[in-house]
């Protein structure tokens, strides 16, 4: 896949919709478009109008391209000790530093070698490759410091169909494997599931199912999310499945795209995941995003009638 570089000005930021879903205070990403490609990414909608697509002379709603940032290490290290122990940098949340564009350059190696020989903070470590586990020695004696998690989308059962969608990420069952791998060497974790698609959790029963694909790495707190539906991702996240295959599952991304069907679909899977936590003595650890203006007042009502788990955004 072809890359881009462009250099990123701003170092560490505070990250104020981060502390909200409570996962950071900080962080910093590795570019502007992440060379894993997935279909729903809604990331090119956040940054569209950045000034590196005219520039660099590449549409922001085109695929199969990376921008990245070689120095995103040397801002990390610019700004790290203003960080204190309570304080937690979220790696890289949104464009993968260990991408395969992001692996050229060794951005999430040397990172977290940035972060250990400098830092104070904690750090939350966010990759959809198992490459990111590979480099998790550089930081092994203060592993204390660092918690490791990767975007799990499905279950086994249903791999093959997200496989579809994100086709240069690392497969589910690798990231599972890996992620079950830094708990058994010692470091937190966490569950990311995200974006929960329709299709993978149907009922509680498919959300107790992804619950209990992750634990035997014990995280610490699990998050989920449904796909974000700004800009083209549910077209092409459609388009993607129909090609391999998968029509059903391609109909049920379309439908959707209709602000009613979403907000139905997201108003089941938050209770099917309020219902897949109860049965799992989970209620504790589990974090559903949801953003209040994306439902209508009705729905909203009716979700705060039992809030439990609910994170508003």
């Amino acid at each position: 896949m072809e890359h881009y570089i462009w250099h990123l000005k701003q170092g560490i930021g505070r990250n104020h919709e981060y502390a909200r879903k409570l996962l950071a205070t900080h962080s910093r990403n590795a570019g502007l478009i992440c060379g894993h490609d997935c279909a729903y990414c809604p990331t090119r909608s956040c940054v569209r109008t950045h000034r590196a697509f005219k520039e660099l002379g590449v549409k922001p709603f085109t695929r199969r391209y990376a921008i990245v940032d070689p120095d995103t290490p040397v801002m990390v290290a610019r700004d790290i000790s203003k960080l204190g122990p309570d304080d937690i940098l979220m790696v890289c949340p949104t464009t993968d530093a260990w991408a395969p564009e992001a692996q050229k350059y060794k951005i999430g190696k040397r990172i977290l070698e940035v972060v250990a020989e400098r830092g104070q903070c904690q750090c939350r470590l966010l990759s959809k490759n198992r490459a990111m586990f590979d480099d998790l020695d550089v930081v092994k004696a203060q592993r204390g410091r660092f918690m490791v998690g990767t975007s799990i989308t499905a279950p086994a059962r249903k791999a093959a169909e997200l496989a579809a969608v994100e086709r240069y990420a690392s497969p589910n069952p690798d990231r599972r494997e890996a992620l079950v791998g830094a708990h058994r060497r010692g470091y937190r974790t966490f569950g990311m599931l995200s974006p929960v698609l329709p299709g993978i959790v149907e009922n509680g029963q498919d959300m107790i199912e992804l619950f209990n694909y992750i634990m035997d790495a014990n995280p610490g707190d699990i998050w989920v999310e449904p796909v974000n539906a700004r800009g083209p991702g549910l077209i092409w996240t459609a388009e993607d499945l129909r090609s391999a295959g998968y029509t059903d599952m391609a109909a049920a991304v379309d439908r959707i795209r209709k602000r009613d069907a979403w907000q139905e679909y997201a108003f089941e899977l938050t209770r099917h995941a309020q219902a897949a936590a109860a049965a799992l003595g989970l209620l504790d650890k589990v974090h559903v995003l949801l953003y209040q203006n994306r439902f209508d007042p009705a729905l909203v009502a009716a979700l705060n009638e039992d809030e439990l788990g609910i994170v508003w955004l």
